[in-house]
């Protein structure tokens, strides 16, 4: 299977902007296109205006938060020819998909995480990663972003129009996440601006602070790492909590922090595989405690127990979305490995950050 598709951005914020906007414009638009599409199947479909009325109100929280990240949006607007509100809206997917019960159902997607470090592993590196799950038209994309301004060399995962997912930073700073749905979600700065700003970090406390200090929308696990250590930081809207990681960790798409089991709504109802895959994950990590490198690594993210709903995440009739890829990072290698697909039929690939710590 070829190769992910690799997109080169160069320069400052608002001119990368606009050539990711420029590279992938024909799939931002397919991609804002089926997002609304889908919202609206079902019998009570919400309006496109209310959609992108909700995701507005976000604005001025990211404005605050990361008046720059703003400014990559309005190139990737202008790049892709499309207009700004709804590149945002794209930026507030996880949020817009709280907008209703209906949508939440549409919008699903998960992720299974993990962390192994210090005796965890064979040669006290660090290495963090996940799986991609979810629906077929969230097409993933590598990001290499090579700033000329005072920004992060960041390579990372993406879908069109995004800002932020899952990367990997020229300080070493690694980060993964997992959508959770708590009960207190509010109008606040968005998960992919939250994620963003944890890769502009150059060291742990920087980019944990990232997260606890935002005025946070949504829930979300972030799971962060540098070379040497890792920390979780499992969060609601108004809440978190934090644990370091001594060897190995694994977390999905539930609560698992005792303070925080209070606030989880019924993501594990609709996804209830993910009960199965965070603790199938950590069985496996203490199974290979002590020896685990990339090539266990590898091995983790195709495990088939509880198939079809397993780590490594296959189609079935009653949960049409799968493991678009797997995405693995060596902090103190430079190194990100991911699948274009799922990693038990393609393997993974490689990519390098040009510069590191």
């Amino acid at each position: 299977m070829v190769k992910m598709k690799i997109i080169e951005l160069i320069g400052s914020f608002a001119e990368r902007g606009f050539q990711h906007g420029q590279l992938l414009q024909k799939e931002i638009h397919e991609f804002y296109e089926t997002w609304i599409k889908v919202a609206q199947e079902g019998p009570n479909p919400p309006r496109e205006k209310d959609l992108l009325e909700y995701a507005k109100m976000h604005l001025p929280y990211a404005q605050k938060f990361a008046p720059e990240l703003i400014k990559e949006i309005e190139g990737i607007a202008q790049g892709a020819d499309i207009d700004f509100e709804k590149v945002f809206f794209l930026n507030c997917y996880d949020e817009v998909s709280s907008y209703s019960p209906d949508v939440v159902a549409k919008g699903l997607k998960g992720c299974t995480s993990f962390a192994a470090t210090g005796t965890g592993t064979f040669s006290g590196s660090t290495f963090i990663g996940q799986g991609w799950d979810m629906d077929s038209w969230y097409m993933p994309y590598i990001f290499h972003s090579k700033p000329t301004d005072h920004d992060k060399e960041i390579i990372g995962l993406i879908h069109p129009g995004l800002i932020g997912g899952s990367g990997l930073n020229d300080s070493g700073i690694a980060f993964v996440w997992n959508s959770l749905k708590p009960t207190d979600t509010r109008i606040g700065v968005p998960v992919n601006f939250i994620g963003r700003k944890v890769l502009q970090q150059n060291n742990l406390s920087g980019a944990i602070g990232m997260v606890i200090s935002a005025y946070r929308a949504n829930g979300l696990n972030y799971l962060i790492a540098c070379p040497e250590a890792a920390v979780n930081v499992e969060a609601t809207a108004q809440k978190y909590a934090v644990s370091y990681v001594h060897d190995v960790f694994s977390h999905a798409n539930h609560y698992e922090a005792s303070s925080l089991l209070g606030y989880e709504e019924y993501l594990p109802n609709i996804v209830p595989d993910t009960l199965v895959r965070s603790g199938r994950m950590r069985q496996l990590l203490e199974q290979y405690k002590g020896s685990i490198d990339l090539n266990v690594c590898k091995k983790l993210m195709c495990d088939h127990v509880n198939y079809p709903g397993s780590i490594c995440r296959h189609y079935s009739p009653n949960s049409p979305w799968q493991t678009q890829s797997s995405i693995i990072y060596s902090p103190k290698d430079g190194l990100m490995l991911a699948s274009n697909g799922r990693p038990c039929e393609v393997g993974f690939d490689e990519y390098h950050l040009e510069h590191k710590s």
